[in-house]
């Protein structure tokens, strides 16, 4: 895998892939410059005062529920049903989910979605605009998502290169699974409902979620708790990437972009802004996939 990062550009993904990483570069070098003509690097990193909440210990209960118990019981009360069935515990190469599967599993991610929401805005001074969940400024948190994500991406690829080459050196021959989201975008059995079910999940479903657990609740409240927003801002990131365990070698570079999601939620504080850098993060890996199988078609 690691000889992947040393070749010409193959596919049409890998292509975009490299502009993307040049333009991220570029961002990075010209703002580096600027701060450090400014002198403004310290002034970048502090944060202003967080948003006020009451959230309690039973709040951050309710919000793992939601995150984790909701869409995995989902599955599992349908499952007894019939009405769906769970994955083989061997499953056979090629095997793919029904749509009616995948469909439930955005089902629970969606209930659970709802839970951590009516949590946050009741917990919150001024509700939703004091959770930073707001729409006046759409524009401007979507300009903030896209430099982040810009200017992160090429962090990211590089955290999965050491992290890769790493594991090579102490383990020869390792190989390496994509997300199974991928495996069953690509997958040949799967169905058209099924893969856009799933690409709804992952660009839509899964970054709400994510965000408004882990920056929603998580880290404001561990911010109060502890007295210090950037020590929430390392646990809550670490953790996000710590839960992305099934692919090892992803998990340095997503503890990163927690770290950044966390950073970008404090400075900001809009919900809305960490949320659109999330889904840009997954989409943008959709599209990828989308490119390389126009070009197989």
């Amino acid at each position: 895998m690691l000889a992947e990062f040393f070749i010409a550009p193959q596919t049409p993904s890998q292509t975009a892939d490299l502009m993307v990483q040049c333009v991220g570069l570029a961002i990075l070098t010209i703002g580096g410059a600027i701060m450090l003509s400014q002198r403004r690097f310290a002034a970048f990193f502090q944060l202003p005062a967080q948003p006020q909440h009451q959230l309690e210990p039973t709040d951050i209960l309710l919000g793992l529920l939601a995150f984790f118990w909701i869409p995995s019981a989902a599955m599992a009360v349908l499952a007894r049903t019939g009405v769906v069935t769970s994955m083989p515990a061997s499953a056979p190469e090629g095997w793919a989910p029904a749509a009616t599967q995948v469909w439930v599993g955005l089902l629970g991610r969606s209930l659970g979605i709802l839970l951590l929401i009516a949590v946050g805005v009741r917990r919150f001074v001024d509700g939703r605009r004091g959770w930073g969940l707001r729409f006046d400024r759409l524009p401007t948190d979507i300009g903030v998502a896209t430099v982040s994500y810009l200017a992160f991406w090429p962090v990211c690829a590089g955290a999965v290169f050491v992290t890769v080459g790493i594991m090579e050196l102490l383990q020869p021959g390792v190989s390496f699974r994509d997300h199974p989201s991928i495996e069953l975008l690509r997958g040949r059995d799967t169905t058209q409902a099924a893969a856009l079910l799933t690409m709804v999940d992952a660009g839509l479903a899964a970054p709400l979620i994510e965000e408004l657990f882990f920056r929603g609740l998580l880290q404001p409240a561990l911010a109060r708790w502890w007295r210090s927003p950037w020590a929430a801002i390392l646990f809550c990131g670490t953790a996000f990437g710590a839960i992305h365990y099934t692919n090892v070698e992803t998990v340095p570079a997503l503890a990163l972009f927690g770290v950044v999601l966390g950073f970008v939620y404090a400075r900001t504080r809009s919900l809305t802004a960490t949320i659109a850098l999330h889904m840009l993060f997954n989409i943008k890996t959709l599209v990828w996939l989308w490119l390389d199988r126009a070009k197989d078609m």
